[in-house]
């Protein structure tokens, strides 16, 4: 298996209010739904309220009024402060865990992932589609296939949005799919597995997570 290291990052432009507001809210949602991985810092209570009069400055510098985008801004620094703080917990519980679960920790925490250095190439990869809820999924059929590759087999594909109830995807002849029809902003779990001869399905791969956009 692959070794990577991975970095956590919030992608997100100081001068896009809406932007900077919903990375926070799926920060948010992640730190709860994963409480007992990440110990938020600052409480999910403080930054959930942050998050709330910022999402109300924007409102209200959209109506317009003296001063409202100022204050808007002002909201907009304080909450970043706060998303990098959480950040750092999210990083250091992955940097903390089992480097081939890096990725997945991050996404859970509702940040995005840059810096992922690979020594080998991975059993599965996950890229975004070319439309909104779709993702391209490519096999590693080298390393799944061994000295089979020239023998008739075919590729199986799972994803799951819960990572206990499995949806299985058409096999394919080659080691690559497409997916569409998810829900952007979701982070769902795939994986691979080859049938080879007479039947014989390979064991699953391990578990990858991917934020659809």
């Amino acid at each position: 298996m692959a070794q990577r290291r991975a970095r956590g990052i919030l992608n997100v432009r100081r001068d896009n209010a809406p932007q900077v507001i919903g990375r926070a809210k799926l920060m948010k949602k992640g730190l709860t739904d994963h409480s007992g991985t990440f110990t938020a810092n600052p409480a999910l209570q403080v930054f959930g309220d942050q998050i709330t009069a910022t999402d109300d400055a924007q409102v209200a510098a959209g109506e317009g009024g003296k001063g409202m985008a100022a204050a808007r801004d002002v909201h907009i620094g304080t909450l970043l402060g706060m998303m990098a703080s959480e950040l750092v917990v999210i990083q250091a519980v992955a940097d903390a865990g089992n480097p081939d679960q890096a990725v997945s920790t991050l996404l859970a925490g509702g940040v995005e992932v840059a810096g992922v250095s690979l020594h080998d190439k991975e059993i599965l990869s996950v890229t975004q589609g070319p439309t909104p809820g779709s993702v391209d999924l490519e096999a590693n059929a080298t390393a799944l296939l061994g000295d089979h590759g020239r023998r008739k087999h075919f590729f199986n594909w799972e994803y799951t949005l819960d990572g206990k109830t499995f949806i299985r995807l058409p096999s394919t002849p080659e080691g690559r799919t497409t997916l569409d029809g998810l829900t952007p902003l979701t982070t769902v779990g795939f994986r691979v597995c080859v049938t080879k001869a007479k039947g014989v399905m390979d064991p699953w791969s391990q578990l990858l997570n991917f934020l659809v956009h």
